[in-house]
C-alpha cells in the first residue's frame, strides 16, 4: 500500500464539532495506550477501520501517523459574517443590540451550564447563527427559532467545522462576560432598592418597637454593602 492511496483529513477546518469531540474522547481515554489512540484517530481521519493498520510495516505506519499530529494543537478561531453549513446559508448576529430578549436569556442559560461545553456549544450557536431562507422575493433571515432548536443544533454539531464553531464561541465570550456583569449590577441595584424601601418603611413605623440605633446600624450596613 502506498501512502497516497489514503485520503487523510489534515485540518480542523475539515472536521465537525462531532468529529472533534470524538477525537478529544480518544485522546482522553486512559484505558488505551498512546499508539492505539493514534491508530484510532488515524482510522477515523482516513475512513478506515483501525484493524486496517495492523498489517502495515512500522516505517510506513510511522509516516502516516506524522500526518495526524495536528490534532494535538488547538483549533483556530475563524469568525465570519456568513457561514455555509451543509449547503445552507447562515448569518452571524454580531451586533449585540440586535439580539432579542429570548436570545439573550438562552445564551446566558447555556453559558451558565458548563458541565459539558461540547454538548452546549451547538445550542449556543442556535442563538446567534440564524438560517437564511430563500423566498420568491429573495433571501430572508429567519426569526429566532423559526427552525426548531434541536434541528439547528444537530446541523451545527454534524456539519459546522470546529474552527468556525470555536471562532464564534470565542467571539461571544466577551459578550458573556459583559452580560454577566450587567446581570450582577442589575441584581445589586434591585436588592438595594428593596432594602432601601424596607428601611424607609421601618423608619415610618410609629410603634416605637424598633430602636433608632438598630435602624441606624441597618442603614449603615446597606450603605456599606453597595
Amino acid at each position: 500500500m502506498k501512502n497516497e492511496e489514503l485520503q487523510i483529513i489534515n485540518s480542523f477546518s475539515k472536521i465537525s464539532m462531532s468529529d472533534y469531540q470524538e477525537i478529544f474522547e480518544i485522546i482522553s481515554n486512559k484505558d488505551i495506550n498512546p499508539l492505539e489512540k493514534e491508530i484510532q484517530i488515524l482510522g477515523m481521519l482516513s475512513g478506515k477501520n483501525p484493524d486496517y493498520f495492523n498489517y502495515i510495516p512500522w516505517e510506513q505506519l510511522n509516516e502516516l501517523l506524522k500526518q495526524i499530529q495536528w490534532v494535538y494543537e488547538s483549533p483556530k478561531a475563524n469568525v465570519k459574517d456568513e457561514y455555509l453549513v451543509n449547503d445552507k446559508k447562515y448569518l452571524l448576529v454580531r451586533d449585540f443590540n440586535k439580539l432579542t430578549a429570548g436570545q439573550m436569556i438562552d445564551l446566558l442559560k447555556y453559558k451558565r451550564d458548563e458541565t459539558n461545553p461540547y454538548q452546549n456549544l451547538p445550542y449556543i450557536l442556535t442563538c446567534i447563527l440564524l438560517p437564511v431562507k430563500q423566498t420568491k422575493k429573495g433571501e430572508r433571515i429567519e426569526k429566532y427559532l423559526e427552525t426548531p432548536r434541536d434541528i439547528l443544533a444537530e446541523e451545527f454539531r454534524e456539519h459546522l467545522s470546529i474552527e468556525d464553531a470555536n471562532g464564534i464561541s470565542l467571539f461571544f465570550s466577551t459578550f458573556f462576560g459583559i452580560a454577566s456583569e450587567i446581570g450582577k449590577t442589575f441584581l445589586e441595584e434591585e436588592m438595594k432598592l428593596k432594602l432601601t424601601s424596607a428601611l424607609k418603611t421601618l423608619k415610618q413605623d410609629k410603634s416605637g418597637k424598633i430602636p433608632k440605633k438598630q435602624l441606624q446600624k441597618l442603614e449603615q450596613k446597606i450603605s456599606q454593602a453597595f
